[in-house]
């Protein structure tokens, strides 16, 4: 499941927005809730962010937001959307690295 993004369910007012899975998969087997980040169409530039366009199987360009990284209960990951390859993953390393502080 790690890096597969899915689209979480929220509360009826919320829309449901794709998220990039960022839990390990040892993590993700025995725990109930996985640590994920929002894709988002609104995009800054910043190095927390990476671009992500339609061949990533997103109907808009879009960038996994780093900065908002949260967990989000497994059952509410409720559709599967694809994969990324292993150069975006590696970005979004490196961008979740530069978030949370623990960059070289």
């Amino acid at each position: 499941m790690r890096g597969l993004p899915g689209v979480p369910r929220g509360p009826r007012s919320e829309p449901r927005r794709p998220v990039r899975v960022l839990s390990w998969q040892e993590a993700v087997d025995v725990l109930d809730t996985v640590m994920v980040a929002p894709i988002t169409s609104r995009r800054h530039g910043i190095p927390t962010e990476v671009e992500l366009d339609d061949s990533h199987g997103l109907k808009v360009a879009s960038a996994v937001n780093l900065d908002h990284g949260h967990t989000v209960a497994k059952r509410d990951l409720h559709r599967y959307v694809g994969t990324l390859p292993a150069s975006v993953m590696h970005a979004v390393c490196r961008a979740l690295a530069l978030a949370s502080g623990c960059a070289d």
